[in-house]
């Protein structure tokens, strides 16, 4: 459970330096509006398997802020949304980009999604 509170106060913290750092004038509108909207879920509860606004889990939350804040349907597991999307280098990230993360490092399998 300590884990739990680690992720989604390290996906809230994250939100709030996206929030706070870039401007309007540096992001694109679609990815300022996928931002915006994820922002409105800040503070929601972790439920493992949780896909609506009455709790999430880390892909349900990326899926359903994608769909519904931009139309745009992902896969439900990170794993999954991870063989889905391109991979770009460290220098092309920007805000509102997925990040994966594999909470065993002797693994190859994606188990964590964030924005």
């Amino acid at each position: 459970m300590k884990l739990l509170k680690k992720i989604s106060t390290v996906l809230a913290a994250a939100l709030i330096f996206t929030q706070s750092v870039f401007s309007a004038e540096r992001v694109s509108d679609q990815r300022q509006k996928f931002i915006s909207y994820a922002l409105k879920f800040q503070g929601t509860k972790y439920v493992f398997g949780g896909e609506t606004p009455d709790g999430f889990d880390c892909s349900g939350f990326v899926d359903y802020v994608s769909n519904h804040g931009l139309g745009i349907q992902l896969p439900r597991q990170a794993s999954a949304i991870y063989k889905k999307v391109k991979k770009i280098s460290k220098e092309e990230r920007e805000p509102g980009d997925l990040m994966f993360f594999k909470n065993n490092m002797n693994s190859e399998k994606i188990t964590h999604v964030g924005i």
